[in-house]
């Protein structure tokens, strides 16, 4: 090896082996904190992941008794924090530490957000003609900002209209109608889920010609409300009250009772067949619900909440067992949650047969169980009260219990009984075949005829008569 020398004669090689041998493994106490009190390389060691091997190493030297320097020097980890760190997530399994950051200040809270009323919007165009926009926000008692913001929109004429709800969304609320659905309903260009919404919340119409006599033509055509669709709502109106607000109820004490010679409160539940006010009217309904269930018709009991939908449920239950045909009841806590399954099981615990494990055995299982029933000529009923209340997914199944059948004969009979099902089955368009094959039945209020004769029959009951 040629030696070189420096400026100052210094031979720089001099003492330097010609091969580097290899360090050595640290064996002494004396080495390994030479090892730990080594400077780091300038470049960072690349990060080692604690593979199993490396963990089952780490476990057994921890074992053996040994201190954190010397597994350190053992297994390449020069931080003892690093050790203890993978030690209790690794080996004893607890939680990784959090990271002890220092805490943000908590940020202020945002000032809620107040609408601008027409009455700011006049005092802001007038005095923006003379007044800052710093000026204009403190007499108003927003920031400059909102201030700006309101008037470029102002200006711009990008100002929502005041004008709404209008009618048209109480209608459709009221027939079981969502936004959303209405726009499957209306079937024409420029009325989709968002111009329909406009609509109906503000009034804001879009720039398409003959949309209002198109609503009007399919409201007709649906037996949905067409008169005043377009007017705005009164002011206290509430688009999602109902068109009927039902009474207070009002019981009637002792003292009052005794004053007019009455042995009990007349207008109660009614606690038996007997005390039911069954005009012709109701018996009409009556006759419809078991001439369906008789024939394994398609039938709808729609009615106001208070117009006796219950009722005429206990009545013609009555009927329908003294004419021999098994009711069904499914009934459910929540009623939006009760679905096909928990139909299926009902139908077959009613006739007491012991239920497959599978859904598909126990759907074979419901066909053959009312296979059996059909052809020895009991009629089945499957009656829903409160079906207002069942959800979509649960009203389109519907259709495929009563479509059970053997070549002409059908298995069972349905019917539905809830407030406002005409709306519900017709104008929704996912139940558009289920509202085509269902006969609906409108069980009406009583007027003043039909008023008259209940309260003589009530008073009669209570040991009373009408003046």
């Amino acid at each position: 090896m040629s030696a070189r020398a420096g400026k100052a004669g210094i031979n720089y090689s001099q003492n330097i082996p010609e091969i580097i041998p290899a360090p050595e493994p640290p064996d002494s106490l004396e080495a390994i904190e030479a090892a730990f009190n080594r400077p780091h390389a300038v470049t960072r060691r690349p990060y080692r992941r604690w593979t199993p091997k490396r963990i089952a190493e780490l476990r057994r030297l921890k074992a053996q008794g040994l201190t954190w320097r010397e597994i350190g020097a053992r297994l390449g980890v020069r931080h003892k924090q690093a050790l203890q760190t993978a030690y209790k997530i690794h080996v004893l399994g607890l939680p990784r530490p959090k990271p002890n950051r220092p805490r943000s200040e908590k940020k202020s809270a945002r000032p809620p957000y107040w609408r601008w009323t027409m009455d700011e919007d006049r005092r802001l165009l007038e005095g923006a003609r003379t007044l800052s926009n710093a000026d204009l926000a403190k007499a108003l008692g927003r920031t400059p900002n909102a201030v700006a913001n309101r008037l470029y929109r102002l200006r711009k004429g990008i100002v929502m209209s005041y004008r709404g709800p209008i009618r048209l969304k109480k209608v459709l609320i009221g027939h079981g109608i969502s936004l959303r659905k209405a726009a499957d309903l209306y079937k024409r260009e420029g009325l989709s889920y968002a111009s329909i919404s406009g609509i109906c919340k503000h009034n804001k119409w879009p720039k398409v010609r003959g949309l209002k006599e198109h609503i009007v033509k399919v409201h007709k055509e649906k037996g949905l409300p067409h008169h005043d669709l377009f007017e705005p709502l009164k002011s206290g109106e509430n688009a999602h009250e109902e068109e009927h607000e039902m009474l207070t109820k009002i019981h009637l004490s002792k003292k009052v009772l005794a004053h007019y010679g009455l042995a009990r409160d007349p207008f109660v539940e009614p606690a038996s067949r007997g005390e039911i006010f069954a005009d012709g009217p109701f018996k009409a309904a009556v006759a419809h619900v078991v001439d369906a269930a008789l024939n394994q018709r398609m039938l709808a009991i729609s009615a106001d909440v208070g117009a006796g939908k219950s009722t005429l449920f206990a009545y013609a239950k009555g009927e329908l067992e003294r004419a021999g045909v098994t009711v069904i009841e499914p009934s459910y806590v929540a009623m939006r949650k009760l679905h096909d399954g928990g139909i299926i099981e009902t139908i077959l615990r009613t006739f007491g047969a012991r239920l497959k494990a599978t859904r598909v055995g126990r759907h074979f299982q419901v066909e053959e169980v009312l296979r059996v029933e059909a052809e020895e000529g009991r009629p089945v009923a499957l009656v829903f009260d409160e079906a207002h209340r069942l959800s979509d997914e649960t009203m389109a199944t519907l259709k495929r219990f009563w479509e059970m059948r053997e070549g002409f004969v059908r298995f069972l009979g349905l019917i539905m009984i809830g407030q406002k099902l005409r709306g519900h089955l017709t104008g929704n368009t996912e139940f558009r075949e289920l509202g085509e094959r269902c006969q609906i039945v409108d069980l009406d209020r009583l007027d003043e005829t039909r008023l008259a004769d209940y309260l003589k029959f009530k008073l009669r009951l209570a040991g009373g008569q009408l003046a």
